[in-house]
């Protein structure tokens, strides 16, 4: 109720309204709900609801990230989420949440969940995961068998984790 009340109170130019939506808002934040405020919070350009809403997602990635809204957020709010530098999870599980969110968001779409349309439904969101940051034998044994990365870029990641410094790629797009 709150959130269309707010959209009513932005529309009709009420600050007072949108300012009491949002503190009840933030008074029932919790780890179940977060990533359809999030969502919210983006929709209405609420910066201090979002702030709470990534402050909670961080100390509590592992819990959020499992979560059935997790995967129903828009590509958007996925970026968001993803762009934090400080999400208690590790980045293993972050791509495996990605990926859950790429595989849901194929059957809402009615399209099969192959690893070409897990892609092309990432978008962009992919290099938002801190792949380079996952260990060399995660990303060998968990990553790339995903098929969700192209030859080039695991070339890249490899060479990134396994070369020395001198040899590391210079630039990637993770």
């Amino acid at each position: 109720l709150a959130l269309p009340l707010i959209y009513a109170a932005k529309k009709y130019m009420m600050p007072f309204l949108v300012q009491k939506c949002v503190q009840y808002l933030e008074d029932i934040l919790s780890a179940d709900n977060v990533c359809s405020i999030l969502e919210q919070s983006l929709l209405f350009d609420e910066d201090s609801l979002k702030q709470k809403c990534m402050r909670l997602i961080q100390t509590r990635t592992s819990h959020i990230v499992k979560s059935e809204s997790f995967v129903r957020v828009t590509q958007e709010t996925l970026e968001t989420i993803l762009s934090s530098a400080s999400l208690s999870t590790s980045e293993l599980e972050a791509f495996r949440a990605t990926l859950r969110w790429a595989e849901y968001q194929c059957v809402e779409r009615k399209l099969e969940p192959t690893s070409t349309n897990k892609r092309d439904v990432l978008g962009d969101a992919i290099y938002k995961v801190h792949i380079p940051a996952i260990p060399l034998k995660d990303f060998s044994n968990h990553v790339t068998p995903t098929g969700i990365l192209s030859v080039e870029e695991s070339f890249d990641i490899f060479q990134f984790l396994a070369a020395d410094e001198e040899n590391k790629p210079d630039e990637m797009k993770f």
